[in-house]
């Protein structure tokens, strides 16, 4: 697993994620997205070091 560095689609901040080595990140987002129709596309909540709740929808 490796830890990326992600900007809060609110505020720019840098959080840290960790996501498998071969992940490709497709989306950071404010909005929840459907659940992927893909069994490769996986969506995480993470927030920002200011408190700001965000989506990262990545495929691996």
């Amino acid at each position: 697993m490796g830890i990326e560095t992600l900007a809060c689609p609110e505020c720019s901040a840098g959080a840290k994620m960790g996501l498998p080595q071969s992940a490709t990140v497709k989306s950071v987002t404010t909005e929840r997205r459907e659940k992927p129709d893909a069994e490769r596309v996986k969506v995480r909540a993470t927030a920002c070091p200011n408190d700001h709740r965000f989506f990262v929808t990545f495929e691996f």
